[in-house]
């Protein structure tokens, strides 16, 4: 199940569910707070377990929120990994991506993109470069149900820009090898979203799931996407 979206502009903000906080962790006098937690990892089963069924990743969750985000490893570049989801008791994986952000300077010419990520206490930090474009994406949580996301895109000249959303396709896996190959959607098929889609925002409806030990769903479960500026959508 994939999704993604075009949009023609010089410049834009976008919104993953959105607002802000006042301050800024950015600043020169923290930058010695850079990646005191590792929080890098691209999440491709709902649950990935490391040694003594530890969490393999450690998204960051801020302001009592009960979904986190990574930073993508380098095949996911332009995107904060995941969403993870606390599904009442137990951390799961929705998507390795639901926004991953790609640069074209025509139709056929993608631009390649260099990253420095790191993350900060409360913000999760890209910075992508390559052939005359720079952007500077940030993430942070602004109440305990909403992140969100601020990019800035600095060119000289329109660019295409498209973002691409997948889920997760396997179930569970013990340092990144699988251990159930199996689709959570097929294991757990009242799970399968339901999808809306307006101008500017996706809705995934999730179904109820009573399966304890594994997922707890309420059947009211929604993740929303809001962009600030209508885009295409396919899914």
């Amino acid at each position: 199940m994939k999704l993604k979206q075009r949009l023609i502009l010089i410049a834009a903000m976008l919104m993953l569910s959105l607002q802000a906080t006042a301050n800024d962790p950015v600043s020169g006098e923290n930058s010695h707070y850079k990646n005191l937690i590792d929080r890098t990892g691209s999440p491709y089963y709902m649950q990935d377990f490391a040694r003594g069924e530890h969490q393999r990743f450690s998204p960051l969750f801020d302001l009592g929120a009960w979904h986190g985000h990574l930073l993508p490893s380098d095949d996911n570049i332009g995107s904060f990994t995941g969403p993870a989801i606390i599904s009442e008791e137990y951390l799961n994986f929705i998507a390795p991506y639901l926004e991953k952000l790609s640069v074209y300077k025509d139709q056929s010419h993608k631009v390649k993109l260099a990253m420095n990520s790191y993350s900060l206490p409360g913000a999760l930090v890209q910075e992508l470069t390559g052939d005359g474009v720079s952007i500077r994406m940030e993430l942070r949580f602004v109440s305990n149900r909403t992140s969100l996301v601020k990019t800035q895109i600095t060119t000289k000249k329109p660019l295409i820009l498209r973002w691409e959303g997948r889920l997760v396709s396997k179930l569970t896996a013990q340092d990144g090898i699988a251990k159930d190959a199996r689709s959570p959607f097929e294991v757990y098929p009242q799970l399968l979203p339901q999808w809306q889609v307006s101008d500017n925002t996706i809705t995934l409806k999730f179904g109820k799931v009573r399966a304890h030990g594994q997922l707890l769903t309420s059947g009211s479960s929604q993740l929303q996407l809001h962009k600030t500026l209508s885009v295409n959508t396919t899914h």
